[in-house]
């Protein structure tokens, strides 16, 4: 394959002021405009987006992904280094761009559309593909004021995504409209892909760059940290994230007066970091009581990777009651048959107190496991269900 996009030792910053003269005078005085710092977005990043490709920029806030995809759309200029393309490329990075409110919705498609680069036979050919993705035909000729906020997204959207790119630049958008409407945009970036086409995704979504990207990057720090597979990138970034945050709960909860020992996850055949779906799942919590703690309330959490919580409960809800637990102690929570299907989980232990429910001391989404099932069936958990035969009527 040939590659469609490709940073080479691209560099990006920006000038930070923390003081700028505003007067003639004060220039002259000073002998310059202000005081800055310059801020690196990008620091000698590299990497090649094959033709037909999707790829994910995931990382923390600041850490340069939107500025990439400014640089691949020419809305910024590399400080050094080369950003280069194949194709036409469209830009979904801010909707609705140059709409004007006392203009009517169709007059705003015309107007976006041109900034976008369509040239007037394109938009009146897509004139009504856009007003009818959009879901606006009964006020597209209504002034664009009369609009909600939703509204007018969708409507810039619906143009982005019209524009017959080679390169789709998606940022943080997919969360327009509402479901249906999400549905719609996830089902026409499916299409896109299927005719070839490169998608550049950035997204703090891991499920949304899972499902829309096959390649990932995770950069930080204005650097690329990992570059592979979504899944491993994503594992890896998660990993990261989750140590920090236990770091940050170890520092809180030092000195806690229960603490949480190694959990271990234990099948069939011992400890595990792998299950069958239907095998026993046990999660063996060692606890250590340093000092007595009012209604100690231990916990459990199943997420899956991407941080969606799939089940939690704790002692206090199944009514179970742990002050009279001794000094050393090993609870075992069990799931019977697992029911969860294929996919990457962890699991989160806490200890709590029943005053203010304060974490004693919290593993968040610290041990991780995979589960496998081979029955062909989809989605997250398995449901026990039964199929009726029909009855004459």
């Amino acid at each position: 394959m040939t590659a469609a996009l490709g940073f080479r030792a691209v560099d990006k910053r920006y000038r930070v002021y923390t003081h700028r003269n505003r007067s003639l005078k004060d220039i002259v005085l000073e002998r310059r405009i202000g005081v800055w710092e310059d801020r690196w977005a990008l620091r000698d990043v590299s990497f090649e987006i094959e033709r037909g490709s999707s790829f994910g920029l995931i990382g923390p806030n600041g850490a340069g992904k939107s500025t990439a995809l400014k640089l691949i759309a020419r809305i910024l200029l590399p400080d050094s280094g080369r950003v280069e393309s194949a194709g036409r490329v469209g830009a979904l990075i801010e909707l609705g761009a140059g709409f004007h409110p006392d203009s009517t919705g169709r007059e705003n498609v015309l107007l976006n559309a041109s900034l976008l680069g369509m040239s007037d036979a394109q938009i009146k050919r897509q004139m009504d593909p856009i007003v009818e993705f959009a879901g606006l035909a009964e006020v597209i000729d209504q002034p664009l004021r009369t609009y909600s906020s939703g509204m007018q997204l969708r409507l810039g959207f619906a143009v982005a995504i019209h524009t017959e790119p080679d390169i789709l630049l998606l940022d943080e958008i997919l969360a327009v409209g509402d479901e249906a409407f999400q549905t719609k945009c996830f089902d026409h970036i499916r299409r896109f892909k299927a005719r070839g086409g490169t998608i550049v995704f950035v997204s703090h979504s891991m499920d949304s760059v899972r499902e829309v990207c096959g390649e990932a990057a995770w950069i930080e720090g204005g650097r690329v940290r990992e570059m592979g597979s979504a899944d491993s990138v994503i594992g890896s970034y998660l990993t990261q994230v989750h140590e920090s945050l236990d770091r940050q709960s170890h520092d809180a909860t030092s000195g806690a007066s229960i603490e949480i020992g190694e959990v271990r996850l234990i099948g069939s055949g011992g400890p595990s970091e792998s299950f069958e779906s239907g095998e026993d799942l046990l999660v063996e919590i060692p606890l250590l009581r340093r000092r007595t703690v009012p209604d100690p309330i231990l916990g459990v959490a199943l997420h899956r990777s991407d941080g969606v919580s799939v089940y939690a409960t704790n002692t206090r809800l199944d009514h179970i009651s742990l002050d009279a637990m001794p000094e050393r102690a090993t609870i075992r929570f069990v799931l019977p048959e697992l029911s969860l299907l294929n996919g990457a989980y962890r699991v989160s232990v806490g200890v709590y107190s029943m005053s203010g429910m304060l974490p004693v001391d919290f593993h968040d989404q610290r041990y991780q496991f995979r589960v496998r099932s081979h029955d062909g069936s989809h989605g997250l958990v398995r449901l026990k269900h039964r199929w009726q035969s029909w009855e004459e009527e």
